[in-house]
């Protein structure tokens, strides 16, 4: 953990509770291909074998396992999962809009509208909304004002 504070890694971060239990499944850390073979062998409680974004990060761990102890390795690639984004429809989305209370509805028919953000819409002023354009004043991503 000294080292890992040292290094400026975050305070909670899992790395070392990611070495024990390579350890503890038999990895032995200063030998580079044991922790490669525990790491392609790895499974779940449930009997299912690791995805490869955990296989990813157990080699992240080990590589600054490797880092601190000065110990050549070539760290095989895992390439992350991507996740599959549900787009709604119009019509879903109107139905969710449709069975939602006043105060909600106005403002998911606000996002759905404007594409903005939700924390800048929660941050607008009815003072913003002329002829039927929100002028947003209170950008949360990047510097400048737009209009929606």
């Amino acid at each position: 953990m000294a080292y890992i504070e040292r290094e400026g890694f975050t305070s909670d971060i899992q790395y070392p509770t990611t070495l024990s239990h390579l350890v503890k499944d038999g990895a032995d850390l200063l030998n580079s291909e044991s922790v490669k073979i525990i790491i392609a062998q790895q499974k779940k409680k449930n009997g299912e074998p690791w995805n490869n974004s955990m296989k990813m990060l157990a080699t992240y761990a080990y590589d600054a396992f490797c880092k601190m102890e000065n110990i050549t390795w070539s760290r095989p690639v895992y390439h992350q999962n991507e996740a599959t984004i549900y787009h709604p429809d119009e019509k879903e989305l109107d139905l969710l809009i449709s069975a939602a209370r006043k105060k909600m509805a106005t403002f998911l028919s606000c996002l759905k509208e404007t594409y903005a953000d939700p924390s800048e819409i929660l941050h607008a002023e009815w003072v913003e909304l002329k002829d039927n354009i929100l002028s947003n004043n209170h950008p949360c991503k990047g510097p400048s004002a737009r209009q929606s």
